[in-house]
């Protein structure tokens, strides 16, 4: 009854491959959060978009009917400006 043999160390081979495979887990995982990121901001928008669209509806309600309309123009403008802007300077940054 002799005590089992202990197990050799670790090649070159094997710790390189175990590199290899590390980098494409942190690839992946770069990935994957770059894809949550992307969701996370189109949510966001989503959701400011429609706080506009309740805005907008709060403004028609608290003017006169002929108003209405200028009214509903002033916040389309301001959700173009806003969208303009958004491309023309955040994204660059």
């Amino acid at each position: 009854d002799t005590p089992p043999a202990p197990s050799p160390p670790a090649s070159n081979a094997t710790l390189l491959g175990l590199a290899e495979q590390l980098a494409v887990v942190e690839g992946w995982r770069q990935g994957v959060n770059d894809a949550l990121d992307t969701i996370w901001i189109v949510i966001c928008a989503t959701l400011v978009l429609m706080m506009q669209l309740g805005f907008a509806m709060l403004e028609s309600g608290s003017v006169r009917e002929h108003n209405v309309v200028a009214t509903l123009a002033k916040n389309v403008l301001d959700v173009l400006i806003g969208t303009l802007t958004t491309c023309a300077w955040a994204f660059n940054l």
